[in-house]
């Protein structure tokens, strides 16, 4: 091995041990980048299976006009509610076609098995929809009316039930609390609406014949608000920044807290068995739109956070992963060159020494050999 390779093998040495560091940021730089990637992947489906849960909420908003008990309201009232009804389902179907494009779109390999098995679990569940919508139209009795609820729930749980593994899938702090305070921002909006709707049924069943709801839905109405009172506390601990300001300028004005405390008055009143705090249903519309409208406002403003967040994390960790792989590339090759240079630079006058000192020894050889043999 000639001398400047041994010198360029001697400064390769410690390149090495500077160039580990660097590989290591790169790949966790890009692991970091494929994170976000695929959440970014999952999230866009999450976001199609919200739109339909969504939807799924409006098909919920005027079931009970279908009911055995209104088949001889006004006819107007009845047309308003069936062209109503037509319209939620007809944008239902619009939300379905999308969630389904988008389902299409991604590699069945790259969903988690807890995510397959939720949307194994939706597909399941759609198969009973035409059934269901039909069975709504029937003029349905009480336990009909409870199947209907049932199905529905069950099918918007399993809807909103995938955005909490997103979790799962991220190492990023920021990114999982952002999941978290969106997810249970949407827990207590659906548990909220679900005992919001029966103080509508209550009023609307205590105006028409002074009759109290089923003492069935207690339970629904108690453990609806306390559960949505229970993830209120915690989005607005868990939440920081523009998404705070935003809860605390609610809880401001008491705009969870009122409709609240009128859910736990009906539910107080329905086990007493004494008429309802409220007769007026346009004044409980009030409290109510907070929970349809400006939660599901805030709902809205939470994902597109959590999508820049996502985009803004990988754009920054991409540049990062670039830019150290560009400069560690462009220190390797500077690092080679110069050694290179130096060790040529070293090798020549040694070489120049080497071949001096080889040639005086033979020429001190040629004259010291005939002295020898004239002895």
């Amino acid at each position: 091995m000639k001398l400047e390779q041994r010198l360029l093998l001697l400064a390769l040495v410690p390149l090495v041990f500077a160039v580990i560091p660097a590989g290591a940021l790169i790949v966790r730089s890009h692991r970091v980048v494929v994170e976000m990637q695929g959440l970014d992947l999952f999230a866009n489906l999450v976001w199609k299976m919200g739109d339909v849960e969504k939807c799924f909420d409006q098909e919920a908003d005027n079931w009970y006009l279908f009911r055995a008990e209104h088949a001889n309201d006004p006819a107007a009232i009845l047309a308003e509610a069936r062209q109503k009804q037509d319209a939620a389902r007809k944008a239902t179907d619009t939300a379905l076609a999308e969630y389904d494009r988008t389902l299409a779109g991604i590699d069945p390999a790259l969903l988690p098995p807890a995510i397959r098995r939720i949307l194994d679990e939706i597909a399941a569940g759609r198969a009973s929809l035409s059934a269901t919508r039909a069975l709504l139209y029937s003029r349905h009795t009480d336990a009909q009316s409870a199947e209907i609820a049932a199905y529905y729930q069950a099918l918007r749980g399993k809807l909103g039930g995938v955005l909490a593994l997103l979790i799962d899938q991220t190492t990023n702090d920021v990114v999982a609390r952002k999941l978290q305070v969106l997810t249970k921002t949407i827990v207590l909006r659906n548990q909220g609406m679900e005992a919001g709707r029966k103080i509508f049924w209550s009023i609307q069943c205590w105006n028409r014949d002074h009759k109290l709801i089923d003492n069935d839905l207690l339970l629904v109405m108690v453990s609806g608000v306390e559960v949505a009172d229970s993830q209120w506390n915690e989005v607005v601990a868990l939440s920081q920044g523009a998404a705070r300001e935003k809860l605390l300028a609610f809880n401001a004005r008491s705009a969870w807290q009122t409709p609240a405390t009128i859910i736990r008055q009906f539910a107080n009143n329905l086990a007493k068995g004494t008429p309802p705090p409220l007769t007026d249903q346009d004044e409980w519309s009030k409290s109510y739109d907070f929970m349809d409208k400006n939660l599901g406002e805030f709902v809205q403003w939470l994902r597109q956070d959590f999508t820049t967040t996502c985009t803004d994390i990988r754009s920054s960790y991409t540049r990062q992963r670039n830019v150290t792989a560009g400069l560690t590339l462009a220190g390797i090759v500077l690092i080679l060159y110069v050694t290179r240079r130096m060790a040529l630079s070293i090798a020549r006058p040694l070489k120049t020494t080497a071949a001096k000192l080889v040639a005086g020894a033979t020429s001190f050889a040629n004259e010291a050999h005939p002295r020898g043999c004239g002895r």
